[in-house]
């Protein structure tokens, strides 16, 4: 997950012992150290991006066809 610091805030990244840049930094897993932080406000988790929408296919769909109900058998009813 990436994480943000709050706009002027100073964070230190325990792993790096340097400071967490504007664009934020990602962390594996929430620890208690990064846990601490978001409790106090110096950090946020930042929002996922949009997933990518697919392109849609250039090519045109196949030509749709009827289909209709066989006729019915021309054949004598057998009695019953």
């Amino acid at each position: 997950m990436r994480l943000l610091p709050k706009p002027g805030a100073t964070v230190i990244d325990p792993s790096s012992r340097g400071r967490v840049p504007p664009e934020g930094i990602e962390v594996a897993k929430l620890d208690t150290y990064w846990a601490r932080r978001m409790a106090d406000g110096s950090v946020s988790i930042a929002p996922e991006p949009a997933a990518p929408r697919p392109e849609r296919d250039p090519q045109p769909a196949p030509e749709r066809r009827t289909v209709s109900a066989p006729e019915p058998s021309k054949a004598p009813k057998p009695k019953t």
